[in-house]
């Protein structure tokens, strides 16, 4: 059965997204986020636009960017400072891109909401943890692979508002 929508706290006027009160303050709900982050996970459309939404959401995904960065971590079983410091440089970078291509087709959205959504998106990299077992590797890292394209396409183009044609086109532009 579908999860309920869960409540998200209100955002009070003229608060910053990015100020550590905000993000601290959107990281103490973790029922409301925890919920999100597995509805994203499920690609539930609805849940993406929820997040996009509230600024009280930037701090989880800015949380779950760093946990998907300790699967990666974990998957490839060494920590390398470097390979960890490119990841976090390179995921940054392909949101601004992404930003870029959805400003581009919609002329909105912003960053913020674009790093919301992308950063719920990757929850998709728990599938990743189901690798560790032999047997099924090959098969976990399509279904990941899959799941995760699926995640961000949806994310980019419900942080931009884009449907139809234009949401077809995101991944091309």
């Amino acid at each position: 059965a579908p999860l309920p929508p869960a409540p998200a706290p209100l955002a009070e006027p003229g608060q910053r997204d990015w100020l550590p009160a905000t993000l601290w303050k959107g990281l103490a709900h973790p029922r409301v986020w925890l919920t999100y982050a597995l509805r994203c996970l499920l690609l539930d459309r609805k849940a993406y636009r929820h997040v996009t939404r509230d600024r009280y959401m930037t701090g989880p995904a800015l949380l779950i960017v760093l946990a998907s960065l300790a699967v990666s971590v974990v998957r490839y079983g060494s920590f390398n400072p470097l390979f960890v410091l490119g990841s976090a440089v390179l995921w940054f970078l392909g949101t601004l891109v992404v930003y870029t291509a959805g400003h581009l087709l919609a002329r909105q959205g912003t960053f913020t909401r674009t790093f919301r959504a992308l950063g719920f998106a990757q929850t998709t990299a728990l599938l990743e943890l189901f690798a560790l077992y032999p047997p099924i590797a090959l098969v976990v890292r399509a279904v990941a692979l899959l799941v995760r394209v699926l995640a961000l396409w949806m994310a980019a183009a419900t942080a931009h508002d884009l449907k139809g044609a234009r949401a077809a086109v995101l991944p091309v532009v």
